[in-house]
């Protein structure tokens, strides 16, 4: 059988190896599926266990297939090890034949094995058939025993939808590059009939440096015990069992068992992260119920991380709004929780690293963080100091400089100085921000991580138009709670610079939307209705902060508490103002100068890419604090989606 795009005698992309015993019933919507739903080329191998005469006089009918009839039952095992041996593709997929195989299921697993050098096995999230979560991988007990991650859960829930190393995955489904199947010597047939079959592969795989990759974009529905009954797969699995833990019992010794139910969410979870020495949670403000996600910074970091150092488990708390699609594609754990306080009980001495951003995360989770991680190394990530963007804020907005706002700079002062001060380690974004840490806490050691975003691509003046006001509003402050009437007057700032840049520029000046969703979004602008085309220049108001890393390079102009701590050098005068009129002069000056915009623009791409290069031994400065070896390099790296 030939996939779409493939001529008879072309080599296919990958070869579908399906070991047949009954269950007639199945095979063919499963071979259906196969082909509505796999747009790579292929070849369909069919190898059948001396299956019932109605499952033969069904396989006759498949057209373009390669069938084996077995005169007897050799086992689920040794029949798909003689399948790979007829085999042509570069690829090879074990796919039941109880298993409905979705749309979109085999690029996600191709992808895996292509960009990760260390990659072995690739496996999908598998489905029950009324779209109940089977497995999201599998662990395996210090007995051998085994458990399906997820059973019967949600799988659209986040604990199963980020992209991880496992222990093993079903082989239900399993794809694998013919020649790694070789090397590894494929099934051992030591195990009668089948079960346990696929965990040892896997874990034959990780003795050759190799690793199962789980990939949650890839989706298989499965009938469980689709060509034998519950009983019969039980025995097999009993009877196996033995011969697993003979094997791997000094590997699976630290483990607990799941032998019999319950199955406590702790055990499942040290299982899981078993080989995960280095284990980072990074709480974000969104995860307290701030609307705004913050910058992009924390993202970028825990891809980093999860880049670099690839067995390491990166955990990101946010809040349930939040996008997160790209960090679970990335190999990044997202934890959108509403009681924190038993997640973080579930997870009691799991990390070995905790980084939280801010005063006002650090006032919410500290307490949570020193009951249940004593253990972890603590972070602090210093991005703006809190009390230099307080004390501008009030010199922008005087009705705050009376009421409950006045103590608004005391009261973060005193919470850094506490973060920091408490702090194994500070991670500034700049070396300003790092000499305010170190004044402020001489024992805490900081060190510079500077911020790093998307690479600055080709831009000029004829590329862009326009003017956008951007930015995300500090976390912390309750703006409405702080002054009667200042939650309804956030935009009061941005209403000054448009009223000073109307005479200069009124075709500007109308572009600048006052646009009440910032009390809302928490920043601006909304990515779900932002313009496709990037402006020429951006408009960072009061109470907003800017992040050079979300900016991309592009001009912009802002107030100084927007880019507290950060070292602009000679760019400051240009871009950062002390009142509306002054920064209105200075966006119509960057928006009409081209050479100005020019030098604006190439400074700060030439910025980026120092910080972007600069990045990967100060990560490694920094988690050396905490442990960590060296990241992973040279061809051993997985590369970008």
């Amino acid at each position: 059988m030939t996939g779409p795009g493939q001529a008879p005698g072309d080599r296919p992309l990958v070869s579908v190896i399906m070991v047949t015993y009954g269950g007639t019933q199945w095979i063919r919507p499963a071979v259906d599926a196969l082909a509505a739903n796999t747009e790579a080329s292929y070849e369909l191998i069919v190898v059948d266990n001396a299956s019932p005469p109605d499952t033969t006089k069904l396989l006759h009918t498949l057209e373009g297939a390669t069938v084996i009839y077995n005169d007897r039952n050799v086992g689920f095992g040794p029949g798909a090890n003689q399948g790979v041996l007829h085999a042509t593709g570069t690829y090879v997929c074990i796919l039941n034949s109880d298993a409905f195989v979705e749309a979109g299921w085999l690029p996600p697993l191709i992808e895996a094995l292509e960009h990760d050098p260390i990659a072995g096995a690739a496996v999908p999230r598998l489905l029950h058939i009324d779209g109940r979560l089977q497995e999201a991988g599998g662990v395996v007990g210090c007995d051998g025993s085994t458990r399906a991650l997820g059973d019967g859960d949600d799988p659209e829930a986040l604990p199963y939808r980020f992209r991880r190393y496992a222990d093993y995955g079903s082989a239900a489904c399993l794809v694998m590059r013919r020649s790694v199947f070789a090397q590894v010597g494929g099934f051992d047939p030591a195990y009668p009939l089948g079960y346990c079959e696929d965990v040892d592969l896997c874990f034959a795989l990780s003795e050759l440096g190799l690793r199962t990759v789980y990939e949650p974009r890839s989706k298989v529905r499965h009938v469980r015990w689709g060509s034998s009954s519950r009983v019969e797969s039980e025995r097999r699995v009993f009877a196996n069992q033995p011969i697993l833990l003979a094997r791997w019992r000094e590997r699976l010794a630290a483990r607990p068992s799941f032998a019999t139910p319950p199955f406590p969410d702790h055990d499942i979870l040290q299982a899981r992260d078993a080989e995960s020495l280095d284990r980072v949670l990074i709480v974000t403000d969104s995860a307290w119920g701030w609307p705004a996600c913050g910058s992009g910074c924390l993202r970028r970091l825990a891809v980093s991380i999860a880049q670099l150092w690839p067995d390491s488990r990166v955990t990101l708390l946010t809040g349930p709004a939040s996008s997160v699609d790209d960090l679970l594609a990335d190999g990044v754990e997202v934890a959108a929780e509403t009681d924190w306080d038993a997640w973080f009980e579930s997870r009691r001495f799991h990390y070995s690293a905790v980084l939280v951003p801010g005063p006002a995360a650090f006032e919410r989770f500290d307490p949570l963080i020193a009951a249940t991680q004593p253990q972890a190394a603590r972070l602090y990530h210093l991005e703006r100091p809190a009390q230099h963007w307080a004390e501008e804020l009030l010199r922008w907005w005087p009705a705050l400089q009376s009421g409950p706002a006045a103590t608004l700079p005391g009261r973060l002062k005193s919470l850094e100085a506490w973060a920091i001060g408490t702090a194994d380690l500070v991670l500034c974004t700049s070396r300003r921000g790092q000499a305010f840490a170190q004044d402020l806490a001489p024992d805490s050691p900081a060190v510079v991580l500077e911020e790093v975003g998307a690479a600055a691509g080709p831009l000029s003046p004829d590329d862009s138009e326009g003017l956008w006001a951007a930015g995300v509003l500090p976390a912390g402050p309750r703006f409405g709670s702080l002054q009667p009437g200042a939650g309804a007057d956030l935009l009061a700032p941005l209403r000054a610079i448009r009223d000073e840049l109307r005479p200069l520029a009124p075709d500007l000046a109308d572009q600048l939307r006052v646009d009440p969703s910032l009390a809302t979004l928490g920043r601006w602008p909304d990515p779900d209705v932002a313009p496709a085309a990037p402006p020429r220049v951006a408009l960072v108001p009061p109470p907003l902060t800017v992040s050079l890393g979300d900016l991309g390079a592009i001009p912009f102009v802002t107030w100084r508490g927007g880019v507290a701590g950060l070292d602009l050098g000679d760019l400051e005068p240009l871009l950062v103002a002390d009142g509306p009129a002054e920064m209105a002069r200075l966006v119509r000056n960057l928006h009409e100068r081209r050479t100005l915009w020019e030098q604006v623009r190439t400074t700060l791409a030439g910025m980026a890419a120092g910080a972007a290069a600069r990045s990967e031994q100060a990560l490694w400065r920094a988690l050396a604090h905490c442990g960590f070896g060296p990241p992973v390099t040279g061809p051993l790296r997985r590369t970008a989606r």
